[in-house]
């Protein structure tokens, strides 16, 4: 073999390893490029996913989160309108007591004529067993006065109080009022004009008999505002129920009509010790024979302590209850069913 045979047969086999090996390195540096989009695919996918992912969480705690609510809002409503209508009806049974004295008055004395000296034998006992029937605070009665029936009222009000044993040792009655604007200033009824807030009557409105005290005759609610404007509303829905109704001629006239209600007070019991937040129904005195007059009113003492003892199921708690007019305000924090004022 001549020397240049052997040189392209080199030559030739060189050039086909270097093309075989090119063939076979060729895939290795294209694979780069198709890895890149197997990789971006995956990330994508991947990235969508999280995205519906963090879209599925969002939506199922919305959608959770709003169930909750809705639940607790409904749970909360059925408690509060349980409760209210709780406590509409025990306020209701409580005005039960006063209609049912006011009645047992308006037959025991059934002539207009007869009022304001009007004096019932056992008044205090009677009160006491209705105040324990409904679960009320106290009662009294309180006739409308006229200023010029001041004297007489005075006299046979002091006559019936102690008719059966002396009174104390210079003990004299008057009917009384207050000046809450000057300290809760006690005077003298004279006139019937109201000091420190106006009203338009000048009718006056002592206990005559009360289940609580003799301390309390005579005493005259109209006198302070928050008990004689509400008052001065039973006294003009009375008279409007009169216009109506002049001659007595209608004898199915609803002898309970005209309730009013005093604002919340604080009031105490007879130790002194205060009793809470309380009110008093006004509930109106219509004789028997005169059923389109206003001749008194019994006034029951509403104990709203007593009327949310018993309110809730022992299973509330973190519910906050409020007694508001547009003077006072009192808030109530229930715990396992018990109201805790504060």
């Amino acid at each position: 073999m001549s020397y240049s045979n052997s040189r392209q047969q080199l030559t030739s086999q060189m050039t086909r390893s270097v093309s075989t090996r090119n063939s076979v390195r060729s895939p290795i540096y294209q694979a780069p490029r198709g890895s890149r989009k197997v990789w971006t695919s995956r990330l994508v996918f991947l990235l969508s996913l999280a995205v519906v992912g963090a879209l599925l969480s969002y939506g199922a705690y919305h959608v959770l989160t709003e169930s909750e609510q809705n639940l607790a809002e409904n749970q909360f409503d059925a408690i509060s309108d349980r409760a209210l209508d709780a406590a509409l009806e025990i306020t209701l049974r409580k005005r039960l007591g006063a209609k049912a004295l006011a009645t047992t008055v308006a037959h025991a004395f059934p002539n207009a004529s007869q009022w304001p000296y009007v004096h019932l034998p056992g008044f205090a006992d009677i009160a006491s067993a209705i105040i324990e029937t409904v679960s009320a605070g106290t009662m009294g009665l309180a006739p409308l006065v006229k200023p010029e029936q001041l004297d007489a009222l005075t006299d046979f009000i002091h006559d019936a109080a102690f008719s059966e044993n002396e009174p104390p040792k210079d003990y004299q009655l008057h009917v009384t009022g207050f000046d809450e604007s000057n300290g809760f200033t006690r005077y003298n009824e004279t006139t019937g004009e109201t000091i420190g807030w106006e009203s338009n009557s000048t009718n006056l409105w002592p206990f005559t008999m009360h289940s609580l005290s003799k301390d309390l005759l005579l005493y005259n609610l109209h006198s302070i505002e928050r008990f004689g404007a509400p008052i001065d509303d039973m006294e003009a829905c009375a008279a409007t129920r009169h216009e109506v109704n002049p001659n007595n001629q209608n004898t199915t006239l609803n002898l309970t009509h005209c309730a009013t209600m005093s604002d919340i007070v604080v009031s105490f019991r007879s130790d002194g010790s205060p009793r809470g937040p309380s009110a008093f129904i006004y509930q109106p005195i219509y004789p028997a024979n005169n059923p389109s007059v206003l001749t008194g009113f019994i006034s029951s003492g509403l104990d709203w302590n007593r009327v949310l003892e018993n309110l809730f199921s022992a299973e509330v708690s973190g519910v906050d209850c409020v007694l508001a007019t547009e003077t006072t305000l009192f808030t109530y924090h229930i715990k396992n069913g018990i109201a805790f004022e504060g």
